[in-house]
C-alpha cells in the first residue's frame, strides 16, 4: 500500500490485488505533475498477459500525456485517453499475441493551484466522488447492462447479478466506441474524497458500504485498507482482480458522521 501528500493537503493510498485469478491485469498510477496530481486505475483484458500490457500502457501513456501541462481540462484528459487508445491499437497490430487486448480506464486530475478536479473514464472502472461522507456522484459504466438500465429495462439492484454485467460497449482497444465520458471541473471542498476502482471492488461492495467505511476511517490509508479487507472478507466466488485508489482532500474524517 502506498500513500502520498501534496500541497492543498491532497492525500492518497492505493492497492491492486489479483483476487482469485492467476495474474493481475489491473494497473494503477498516481503521479505529481506540473498542474497537480494524476490518479489512474485501468482494468485490462485479453489473453494471459495481454490485459496487463494494455492496462500498464494506458497508465503510462496518460501520465506522459498530462505530466507537463500547466493546467487540466476536458480537452487534455480526452487527448490523453485518445493517445492511450492509439498506442494500444499500435501494439495490437504489431504483435499478434496482443491482438485482443483492451482496457478500461478512470483518470482523476487534481488541480492543486485552482483547487479543482476533472476526470474521464471509459469502460466499467469507476470514480466515486464523496462530499461530507455521502456519494455525490458516480461515473456511468459503458456496459450493456447500464444501457439497459438507462432504457428502464433493469433497475440498479439488477446490475451486479445480471449475466451480461461485464459486457462492455466501450473500452480502450475494443472494437466499439472509444470516446471517453468526461466530468468537471468541480471546485473542491475540504473533506471531499474520491475513490477510483476496478469492477472487482464495486461489484462486491455496495455504495452504502463504501460510505460507511469512509465515515469510520481517519485517513486515506485506513479507508483503503478497510475497503481491501471488506472485499477479501466477502469471499466473492471467482473474485476478479481488484484495485482502488482513495484520494482525500483536506480532512474528510473531521466532517463525516461515524457509524452506519
Amino acid at each position: 500500500m502506498d500513500a502520498a501528500a501534496l500541497t492543498m493537503n491532497v492525500c492518497c493510498a492505493t492497492f491492486s490485488r489479483p483476487g482469485s485469478r492467476e495474474t493481475n491485469q489491473d494497473s494503477t498510477g498516481e503521479t505529481a505533475v506540473a498542474a497537480g496530481r494524476i490518479f489512474i486505475v485501468a482494468d485490462g483484458a485479453g489473453g494471459h498477459f495481454g490485459g496487463a500490457v494494455a492496462s500498464r500502457t494506458v497508465v503510462d501513456v496518460i501520465t506522459s500525456s498530462l505530466e507537463s501541462l500547466p493546467a487540466f481540462d476536458h480537452e487534455a484528459v480526452a487527448a490523453a485517453i485518445d493517445a492511450a487508445t492509439t498506442e494500444v491499437r499500435r501494439q495490437q497490430s504489431s504483435d499478434h499475441a496482443l491482438g485482443n487486448m483492451s482496457s478500461t480506464v478512470t483518470v482523476l486530475c487534481i488541480d492543486s493551484a485552482g483547487e479543482q478536479a476533472c476526470w474521464g473514464h471509459l469502460g466499467d472502472s469507476r470514480i466515486y466522488h464523496f462530499r461530507r461522507g455521502v456519494i455525490e456522484g458516480i461515473t456511468r459504466d459503458h456496459s450493456v447492462v447500464q444501457s439497459l438500465m438507462d432504457a428502464g429495462i433493469y433497475t440498479q439492484g439488477d446490475v451486479r447479478d445480471h449475466g451480461d454485467r461485464s459486457v462492455l460497449y466501450a473500452a480502450i482497444g475494443s472494437e466499439g466506441e472509444s470516446r471517453p465520458a468526461l466530468a468537471g471541473p468541480v471546485t473542491l471542498q475540504d473533506g471531499d474524497a474520491f475513490l477510483l476502482c476496478s469492477d472487482g471492488v464495486w461489484d462486491v461492495l455496495r455504495d452504502q458500504r463504501l460510505e460507511a467505511l469512509l465515515r469510520r476511517s481517519g485517513s486515506a490509508e485506513e479507508w483503503i485498507s478497510a475497503i481491501e479487507q471488506a472485499v477479501v472478507a466477502a469471499q466473492h466466488p471467482g473474485q476478479d482482480n481488484f484495485s482502488a485508489i482513495a484520494v482525500w482532500i483536506g480532512e474528510p474524517d473531521a466532517i463525516t458522521v461515524f457509524g452506519e
